[in-house]
């Protein structure tokens, strides 16, 4: 609001004005008052784009590495949507360069990367001690609560504004994913909705339209829903009760949770054994943790 005060005195017809900010922290009021100082036509509003393939190839050989067989890599084990970001594909980079290969299971590589990018990523703000209230741990464990209500409620967005009767039927409030607690290493913690606004500030999420944040990309919401499920150890007859069709006498995965159902496939073997017993074209058509079911 300051800001814009003050550009009320400037000769705005030219002047230039650029503003760099996090997406889930950027205030609508302020892109109002832009609009009204400088016109529709002269402001835009733009949210960084994916790295591409050709990014991901000069960062590889910026690092000295074979760009033909790192990307080949990164393809062959599924972890592309960790190789779009900035801070995960430096952890791609670094872990390829010590060891000339990537861990064998794409459980182990989401987990570091969904968990990287729950951490601050700007030195400076880490130096100025600006590094939120949670932990990495304790807004992965958010992130994972927000991933089970999106995927298993069918959910797409996070409303981020007071409800005032205009919620789409497809979002869940900041206060739909508050209360309760999470534990973390033994610790449990209120999920309060601060902690829920600091964990949608994370590089797991991106902008859905004016007050509504989603998933930077789906498979984040579909491994941390699994992770969810698994990190409370919740008996195998409630998590095939959730997978499960209603509807389907044979017991066969709901679509939309395939994905999610791969994961939790690799993660756990008593999923494993009952969705081979059931839908066994589940893990064959799969996206995702072929490497980590194949053992099995």
């Amino acid at each position: 609001a300051l800001l814009a005060d003050e550009l009320k005195k400037c000769p705005t017809d030219r002047l230039y004005l650029r503003v760099a900010c996090r997406t889930a922290d950027w205030p609508h009021s302020f892109e109002r008052d832009l609009l009204g100082l400088w016109g529709q036509e002269r402001v835009g509003v733009y949210e960084l784009a994916p790295l591409r393939l050709a990014d991901v190839v000069e960062a590889a050989k910026a690092n000295g590495l074979d760009a033909n067989v790192f990307t080949r890599q990164i393809a062959t084990i599924g972890v592309v949507p960790l190789a779009i970001k900035p801070v995960t594909l430096s952890l791609l980079i670094n872990t390829f360069r010590q060891t000339g290969q990537f861990p064998r299971t794409q459980t182990e590589l989401y987990q570091q990367g969904c968990r990287l990018l729950c951490e601050e990523p700007n030195d400076r703000r880490r130096d100025a001690g600006l590094t939120g209230e949670l932990s990495a741990e304790q807004r992965l464990a958010v992130a994972s609560r927000i991933a089970a209500v999106t995927i298993f409620c069918g959910r797409y967005a996070i409303w981020t504004e007071l409800d005032r009767g205009d919620v789409p039927p497809e979002d869940v409030t900041i206060e739909g994913l508050s209360g309760s607690r999470e534990i973390v290493r033994g610790s449990p913690f209120e999920i309060q909705e601060a902690a829920v606004r600091e964990t949608l500030r994370t590089g797991l999420f991106s902008s859905r339209g004016s007050h509504r944040i989603g998933w930077a990309h789906q498979t984040y919401a579909e491994f941390l829903a699994a992770l969810y499920l698994t990190g409370r150890d919740s008996p195998s007859k409630q998590i095939t009760s959730i997978l499960a069709h209603s509807g389907d006498p044979d017991g066969r995965i709901v679509p939309q949770l395939h994905e999610t159902a791969a994961w939790l496939a690799g993660m756990r073997p008593d999923v494993f054994r009952y969705i081979m017993q059931v839908d066994p074209e589940v893990l064959l058509r799969s996206d995702v943790t072929k490497t980590d079911v194949q053992d099995r």
